[in-house]
């Protein structure tokens, strides 16, 4: 499965790097540096979003666990 998505990110990072190169331009240097901080922004919202879901996930999967052993109890 995981491989799945793996080609799926290659092959969206080949299709936005051959659309860069087909529309080549100079950027000024305060352009070059304002995206760069733009971009550093969004990956630690990305990584804020994802430690979040990770803490969800853990939390989900105690209370599965907790509800699985209070059903093997009862049973």
């Amino acid at each position: 499965m995981e491989g799945k998505y793996i080609k799926k990110a290659g092959s969206l990072q080949a299709e936005v790097k051959s659309s860069e190169y087909d529309h080549i331009q100079h950027y000024e240097d305060e352009e070059v540096r304002m995206a760069i901080v733009h971009a550093r922004q969004d990956i630690v919202l990305l990584v804020s979003h994802l430690c979040s879901l990770n803490g969800q996930l853990r939390i989900m999967t105690w209370l599965l666990g907790a509800i699985l052993i209070a059903i093997v109890l009862h049973a």
